[in-house]
């Protein structure tokens, strides 16, 4: 994404899903993320959701994997199939 190109992702649903699945799979990539993108730079409200999860761990300094972000969505009671919840599966 060029600087001060703010709309390259929030277009591309695929785009979004890469940039999500390569935080979660490299902290590296989580770092990089966090702090280059906002989550209002997705396109899908999940992927906003889901974007904030790496954002917060970041903050803290815990990297993020399938599994926390999971167990971070469930408590947040935002992890499921249904309307209005998030399903991360998909993604890695």
């Amino acid at each position: 994404m060029r600087q001060g190109d703010e709309t390259s992702v929030k277009f591309s649903i695929e785009a979004g899903m890469c940039t999500l699945g390569a935080a979660i799979l490299s902290r590296p990539a989580q770092r990089y993320a966090v702090r280059h993108l906002r989550p209002e730079m997705f396109f899908k409200e999940e992927h906003r959701i889901i974007f904030a999860c790496l954002a917060e761990l970041e903050s803290t300094d815990a990297p993020a994997d399938l599994v926390v972000i999971k167990n971070q969505l469930r408590a947040r009671k935002q992890l499921g199939t249904k309307l209005g919840k998030v399903s991360v599966d998909y993604i890695v």
